[in-house]
């Protein structure tokens, strides 16, 4: 294109018409990287110095322009008004006699290569460069336009000339959404004053025009979560655990190690930091797991505030700060040294309540300043903190209804239950250990229980099929639970490998009006 264009001009002067533009190179010192959480508490941002080389011959009252995206996205009050280009060393031709072909002419020396002569080459130049005005083009995008308004009568050619538009502040919201911000510069002849429209490829620069861009800056998000250590024990469900203690963790413990982060930018595939960004001041985190959580035990009840004792600790406690939890979430807070810290989590368990197996999952929300009064926060993307696996199978059966009972194994009773264990294990277990079952109860109002395999009189999980339904209800009876009808959700645990356990689950009432419950190791599909 610029070899195209620079024919058209030499047809051009030999056709007697007037003109000198357009080919030039513009650059900045560098891209400014900004971070999105600056531009939210900023509402402006200085790009680096912008510069053009000119690499045609310019005459007075040619137009240099300077495009950026966005409407109203350049602040018109701290442009350059009038821009006065030094004198320089200028190109004004080729020397015939160079010897080394191909080879660049030195303009402090005035020769190729330190010997042939190139000083006819070179001249010095010096002109004005002044701003015109600013206005939208047909794509939605600002445009600046300059005029050459005075050469000079010193040398006679601006190829080489570098024209320092300095920098220009640029309106955050322009930037906000996107990754990069680059400035396009292209030129008219004094003759065609552009105003925006008119031949407009997809650019916005007109087919003829040798346009060329630079990036002024490069935007993403400052802060990140990450997981270096997740939490990785397993919960044993065996007796006389019953899902009260870890497998082969003596301490009973499980850590993991989290980090929040300042990220980095790309810019032309270097990984870059943010010289603009915005002040860290907390982070709110978030914890989340299903009923992950309610193991944790009051170690004061007497206290109004929950004392979490030795179950929960921070290290090196930056963070921990408003520690609260629900059975599906703990929260607390990071302070501003934690940035860039990472911190260890510590659980012990208290080996009294049951735990669940599942998933973490951690959250934050971090709140950012300008330094002074502006605010803002920002949710981190979530990040995977590790499980808690179990050593068997954990059957959740929502509802079973049972009927006030007044002597153990008390025939004829309005409702009668209906619980049977499959175990696939087609080899059996011969002279091993057949998988033992245990069961844990939740009642209308909340209170939760567990049936260990002694309450359940013994019972296994022996290859093939098992009913549990009398020793469940006993059991249940023996506690003292059946005084009066009940709802009551059960959890069957059986320490064996859950892709061999299924559970059928189900009651009749009357002996002939069965009602089918389905738990969670069933599914039904269309």
């Amino acid at each position: 294109m610029t070899n195209m264009f620079k024919k058209s001009l030499v047809a051009l002067a030999l056709a007697g018409v007037s003109t000198g533009v357009m080919a030039a190179d513009i650059a900045t010192t560098s891209t400014t990287t900004v971070s999105n959480e600056y531009l939210e508490v900023n509402s402006t941002v200085d790009s680096n110095a912008i510069s053009v080389t000119l690499d045609d011959e310019y005459t007075e009252n040619d137009f240099l322009i300077l495009t950026f995206p966005g409407t109203n996205s350049v602040v018109l009050g701290n442009l350059a008004t009038s821009i006065s280009v030094p004198s320089q060393s200028v190109i004004v031709g080729a020397d015939d006699s160079a010897t080394a072909a191909g080879q660049v002419c030195d303009p402090a020396s005035g020769t190729y290569a330190g010997s042939a002569d190139c000083s006819n080459d070179y001249d010095t130049k010096s002109f004005t460069v002044d701003y015109v005005l600013s206005d939208t083009d047909d794509l939605g995008n600002t445009y600046v336009k300059y005029r050459v308004t005075n050469l000079g009568t010193s040398g006679t050619s601006t190829v080489a000339a570098e024209v320092p538009f300095g920098s220009v502040t640029v309106n955050s919201s322009a930037l906000q959404g996107s990754s990069s911000y680059d400035v396009t510069y292209f030129a008219r002849p004094n003759y065609e004053n552009y105003s925006g429209s008119g031949l407009a490829t997809e650019t916005g620069v007109d087919p003829l025009d040798t346009a060329d861009s630079a990036s002024l800056f490069a935007t993403g998000d400052q802060f990140s979560v990450s997981v270096s250590t997740p939490f990785d024990q397993t919960v044993d469900v065996k007796d006389p655990s019953n899902r009260t203690l870890f497998v082969d963790a003596p301490t009973n413990q499980d850590v993991a190690t989290f980090t929040i982060s300042e990220n980095t930018v790309d810019v032309d595939g270097v990984p870059t930091a943010f010289a603009l960004k915005a002040t860290f001041v907390d982070a709110d985190v978030s914890i989340s797991g299903n009923n992950m959580f309610g193991w944790l035990a009051d170690s004061d009840p007497n206290n109004t505030v929950f004392d979490y004792g030795t179950q929960v600790a921070f290290n090196p406690a930056n963070c921990g700060a408003d520690l609260a939890h629900t059975a599906g979430e703990m929260t607390f807070t990071c302070a501003a040294g934690s940035l860039g810290v990472a911190e260890t989590l510590t659980f012990t368990l208290n080996g009294t309540e049951v735990v669940n197996s599942g998933s973490f999952t951690i959250d934050a929300v971090v709140n950012y300043s300008d330094g002074a009064s502006a605010t803002g926060s920002t949710d981190l993307e979530s990040a995977d903190l590790g499980m808690w696996d179990v050593n068997g199978s954990v059957t959740f059966i929502p509802y079973m209804p049972y009927s006030a009972q007044s002597e153990a194994n008390q025939a004829g009773l309005a409702i009668d239950q209906i619980i049977y264990v499959t175990n696939k294990n087609s080899s059996g277990y011969g002279s091993g250990i057949v998988p033992s079952i245990s069961v844990r109860y939740i009642l209308e109002d909340g209170t939760e229980g567990t049936l260990s395999n002694t309450d359940l009189g013994g019972i296994k999980a022996d290859a093939g099929i098992t009913k549990i339904t009398g020793q469940v209800r006993q059991a249940l009876f023996a506690e003292g639970l059946l005084t009066s009808s009940k709802k009551v959700a059960l959890e069957i645990v059986i320490d064996e490998d859950p892709d061999l356990i299924e559970v059928y689950s189900a009651y009749n009432v009357g002996g002939s009006d069965r009602g089918w419950v389905q738990n969670d190791s069933q599914r039904v599909f269309n």
